[in-house]
């Protein structure tokens, strides 16, 4: 049996999480939350679990520094 859930397509998708809002605004959103949160803010563990906007400040200052 088939189950419809395991990759809906996205129209439906956006159906489920915006219901009042056009596809395109559905994923504006979402762009905009990966773009601010997930990228920015999340700490990296690359970067020493730091914030990229962190490390990009203290970098910067210890660049001053030197």
């Amino acid at each position: 049996m088939m189950c419809i859930f395991s990759r809906p397509d996205p129209e439906f998708r956006f159906s489920l999480l915006y219901p009042n809002c056009l596809p395109a605004e559905a994923e504006a959103s979402i762009r905009e939350y990966i773009e601010i949160f997930y990228n920015r803010q999340r700490r990296h563990s690359r970067l020493g679990y730091l914030a990229p906007a962190v490390f990009a400040q203290k970098f910067s200052s210890q660049q001053a520094a030197a």
